[in-house]
């Protein structure tokens, strides 16, 4: 009897095993819905219909894109840039345990900051000639700790080295780059799922806690990795 007994309860157990596992990822989902709500498709629009930089060229995102989204719009008095430098790259985003997805970034910044204005048009510039952009993000790190003389003079020989013309294209792109950031009300992070969702990352969190928490919630999608 008491064989029959175990046999039922283990059998109860795994019949409930699959509503459990349903309970933890709806729970999963409304945490993530919750704590990265990010903004409409229509208020993605303007990103989603622009050139941005990834992996050091020109990139306009497709639709159901998975992605990770930088809107870097530093002002002169914004605190958090050096958090968005660590986050950014330019190819792809990849942490241990999770897979690489590509990286877009729109650079704007603020006019009234010298320091990134010049850093961003530089960077723009190089995309435009098809000149590597591997030593930007260390740049761009060094800035956001401290602008000090010696940064600002690497990046005024690099913009100072630029052709005219091309300069001009860069400003125009800056300036085209900051009509597009300014409803974003400065820098933003978002991630865009293979769904078209659009997530948005705080700067209480980072894109590594985000896809951990994503993954949580849709466990199908961690298997693609």
């Amino acid at each position: 009897m008491m064989v029959i007994f175990g046999i039922l309860g283990i059998c109860g157990l795994f019949l409930l095993l699959p509503s459990s596992r349903s309970a933890r990822i709806q729970k999963a989902q409304a945490r993530l819905d919750n704590e990265y709500k990010g903004p409409t498709a229509a208020e993605m629009q303007p990103l989603l219909k622009t050139d941005l930089i990834s992996r050091g060229a020109f990139y306009r995102m497709v639709p159901n894109e998975e992605c990770a989204v930088f809107v870097f719009a530093p002002t002169p008095k914004d605190m958090s840039s050096s958090q968005y430098m660590n986050e950014i790259d330019d190819s792809n985003t990849y942490y241990p345990g999770q897979k690489a997805v590509r990286s877009v970034i729109l650079l704007a910044p603020d006019s009234g900051s010298f320091g990134w204005s010049l850093f961003a048009k530089s960077w723009i510039a190089k995309v435009i000639q098809n000149k590597p952009t591997t030593d930007m993000k260390s740049l761009g790190q060094e800035l956001s700790y401290s602008a000090t003389a010696a940064v600002l003079k690497r990046l005024k020989t690099i913009w100072a080295g630029t052709p005219p013309d091309i300069q001009k294209q860069a400003e125009e792109i800056l300036e085209r780059n900051r009509s597009i950031a300014k409803p974003y009300g400065g820098s933003r992070q978002f991630y865009l799922d293979p769904t078209g969702k659009t997530y948005e990352i705080t700067s209480s969190s980072n894109l590594y806690m985000f896809r951990n928490d994503y993954y949580e919630a849709f466990p199908n999608r961690q298997a693609a990795r």
